[in-house]
């Protein structure tokens, strides 16, 4: 059942369609698909009902505006564990939430648990020491310069 179509708008399908109208001037009547309305059509014959079923399963314990309040706190401190931030969450928001619906929320959020690439810390002085030894050996041909690796 499409459930952008308004209620309203529904009836108004079926009661074109009881009328005699063709689908596709239906469809144009009320600025709606032809498969939309065709849809709606099939539904009120089955159920003779305009209205769709409410959608399975449990609703969410967050809101919105909760998994920002969430995502803020992360974006804060990254390095902050599920429990600790689930604690910090309970005692700003007037919800509390267990352990498994902070890890559920983060994930849907996008963050993931990894552990961060080994890179090398390059300071200034290894930096300036690159360079110089880049200009001195600017000379060479680009073949040669094809086989040096170099990591930012």
């Amino acid at each position: 059942m499409p459930k952008h179509i308004p209620t309203v708008i529904r009836a108004q399908i079926v009661a074109l369609r009881e009328a005699g109208l063709k689908l596709t001037q239906t469809s144009d009547q009320v600025g709606h698909s032809i498969g939309g309305c065709s849809i709606v059509v099939k539904h009120y014959k089955g159920t003779a009902s305009y209205v769709s079923k409410k959608a399975p399963g449990k609703k969410r314990k967050l809101n919105a505006r909760d998994e920002r309040q969430i995502r803020r706190m992360v974006e804060k401190d990254r390095k902050m564990s599920c429990k600790k931030q689930t604690v910090l969450f309970n005692s700003l928001s007037d919800k509390t939430i267990s352990e498994i619906t902070m890890r559920r929320t983060l994930k849907r959020l996008g963050f993931r648990g990894r552990a961060t690439a080994k890179k090398l810390l390059l300071k200034a002085k290894h930096r300036n020491t690159r360079r110089k030894w880049c200009r001195e050996r600017s000379d060479r041909a680009t073949a040669e310069w094809n086989k040096r690796v170099f990591f930012r």
